[in-house]
């Protein structure tokens, strides 16, 4: 009801899943498009009050947001199920590997800085393993 009385579109709220970055940006970026009802839904549930968040803790959702929604298009790009992948992959992975190392130093903010490392440590563990028979793959792709 709030969000018609606001004018704005009905989304599905998305939960977050913490395999999946592109799923933590959905989140996020859905809790923002609301970012108006919140304080309206405090209004009719006094007890919802206490989950409305700060001006200040917006502001650093919206910064993970734009920072992981560069992630989330290259998975969404990768996960395409409407067309062929597999000569994007490679391209893409290491998008993804300059993103992350890029951002683990560049990020003043220690909660940005802290999430780009432990996201790089991740990434770096999961393609340790596998890099050569990726890079075997690409080159047979090619």
């Amino acid at each position: 009801m709030i969000k018609i009385i606001l004018g704005l579109e009905e989304k599905l709220q998305v939960l977050d899943n913490n395999i999946r970055w592109n799923s933590t940006w959905l989140m996020l970026y859905i809790a923002c498009y609301y970012k108006t009802c919140w304080p309206r839904y405090a209004e009719d549930d006094p007890a919802f009050s206490h989950f409305v968040p700060t001006e200040c803790e917006w502001e650093i959702v919206q910064e993970i947001c734009r920072f992981l929604e560069l992630f989330a298009d290259v998975i969404e790009v990768i996960n395409g199920s409407y067309y062929p992948t597999v000569n994007l992959f490679i391209n893409e992975l290491w998008k993804v590997k300059i993103l992350l190392d890029e951002n683990a130093i560049k990020y003043e903010k220690s909660h940005l800085r802290l999430m780009a490392l432990e996201m790089q440590l991740k990434y770096d563990k999961y393609w340790r393993e596998c890099d050569t028979l990726i890079a075997l793959i690409a080159i047979l792709l090619f």
